[in-house]
């Protein structure tokens, strides 16, 4: 079963440690097994935060996240955080549309007003 999730997490690295929350597609892979957390990203963290990789810790998962011009980059897939001194960072994976598929979930429609011609 997948299902996206909004979680609190912690985001540290930079000389920085502050909550935040992660936006995550969370799927069971197995019955008895860990959820398996991935397409992971940053939504709301400090707007202060500067550019550079961070460290981001939720539900016993960690992912590593970067942050460049100012903008979240899509995360890779989450690791427990037991296991993240035993794996190298690698290339992130990001389906955009199944995410764009997802925020709607999130949050209410936006209402725009019609213009009238005059």
């Amino acid at each position: 079963m997948r299902s996206v999730v909004l979680m609190r997490g912690r985001i540290e690295g930079m000389d920085r440690e502050d909550r935040c929350d992660v936006l995550a597609v969370k799927e069971y892979i197995a019955q008895s097994g860990p959820p398996l957390y991935s397409q992971c990203c940053v939504l709301e963290a400090p707007w202060d935060l500067p550019d550079g990789t961070y460290r981001v810790t939720f539900d016993g998962q960690t992912v590593m996240a970067t942050r460049q011009d100012g903008l979240w980059l899509p995360g890779e897939t989450a690791i427990p955080a037991e296991c993240e001194d035993d794996r190298a960072p690698g290339p992130a994976s990001f389906d955009l549309p199944e995410l764009f598929q997802a925020l709607p979930l999130l949050s209410p429609p936006l209402h725009f007003p019609h213009h009238r011609k005059r």
